[in-house]
């Protein structure tokens, strides 16, 4: 097996990153590598032979699969503007007998990776363990409910909290999932309810709290890749001036998932009584791409 340099990387906490003058806050990419060249894989640098190995081992128990992609069309409309998929079923050349899809779609909706280029200044596969925080329930169950289509903010203590509530161990490279139970609505709600809210300008709905201590949480806990099941991870909309898209994708370059469907993954690890497994998502391989679908399994 390959050794890798990540295989045993240790990070300083982010209180104690070695800032250079000039650079924004947390701009640590370039010592987060190890070396001073551009690295087009940013964290998923972590997911190293010896830890997908590991992962597999551990995680592989009882051949129990639950995909994390939703329907390709959905939400409908779109929140965020974005144009919906086209799918035209379309017959090979004069054959009677052979017929196409011809599929014509922003990659930015549906299930999908932030890629690097994405937001301002990805390719490679995501494979390794992942674990998922059940926001959504742990909310509910401690008598903190609250609606996915309001502009909730979940907090670095709160994550602490589940993570307590979870009884989770998290480790360097580990996938993240948070689920905050925005498709749980959609998929509850009328037709005439999506509409109206979601044709709402600025869009509004959970996600995580634009903050420092934010910053300081996800940087200190180092996930290869960290994903939800809402139309952009964070809260919208915003509370600063900035986005945690700014620190995980451009300064860390830590992929963002969003719309990722995190139902019968919540449902398999409360019957399991487990929150951690295998996940496998291959992006597309798309030079110079901006984004892609998820094409994402996570494996118990």
């Amino acid at each position: 097996m390959a050794e890798s340099p990540f295989d045993n990387v240790e990070f300083p906490p982010y209180n104690a990153l070695p800032f250079k003058k000039g650079d924004p806050e947390g701009n640590y990419d370039y010592h987060y590598y190890g070396s001073t060249t551009i690295d087009e894989l940013g964290a998923l640098n972590l997911l190293t032979q010896r830890r997908i190995l590991r992962a597999s081992q551990a995680q592989i128990q009882v051949g129990k699969v639950c995909s994390l992609n939703w329907a390709m069309h959905k939400p409908s409309p779109n929140p965020l503007g974005r144009q919906a998929i086209k799918h035209k079923v379309a017959r090979y050349s004069d054959s009677k007998f052979i017929i196409d899809d011809e599929v014509s779609m922003n990659t930015q909706i549906g299930t999908q990776w932030d890629g690097f280029r994405h937001f301002g200044h990805a390719s490679g596969k995501i494979v390794g363990r992942g674990i998922l925080l059940d926001y959504y329930s742990y909310a509910v169950q401690n008598g903190l409910p609250y609606s996915p289509v309001e502009s909730h903010l979940v907090t670095a203590q709160d994550l602490d909290a589940c993570v307590k509530a979870q009884n989770l161990s998290l480790e360097v490279g580990d996938i993240l999932f948070i689920r905050m139970g925005y498709i749980n609505w959609y998929e509850q709600a009328s037709e005439e309810e999506r509409t109206k809210t979601l044709q709402t300008i600025p869009g509004r709905y959970v996600g995580i709290r634009q903050g420092m201590d934010e910053v300081r949480w996800f940087w200190d806990h180092h996930f290869a890749a960290v994903a939800a099941d809402t139309p952009s991870f964070e809260a919208r909309p915003t509370v600063q001036n900035w986005d945690l898209h700014e620190y995980l994708l451009s300064l860390w370059g830590t992929p963002i998932g969003e719309l990722f469907d995190l139902e019968e993954l919540a449902k398999t690890c409360k019957s399991l009584n487990r929150y951690s497994f295998f996940v496998t998502s291959s992006p597309l391989h798309l030079v110079n791409g901006i984004a892609s679908p998820a094409n994402a399994l996570a494996i118990f």
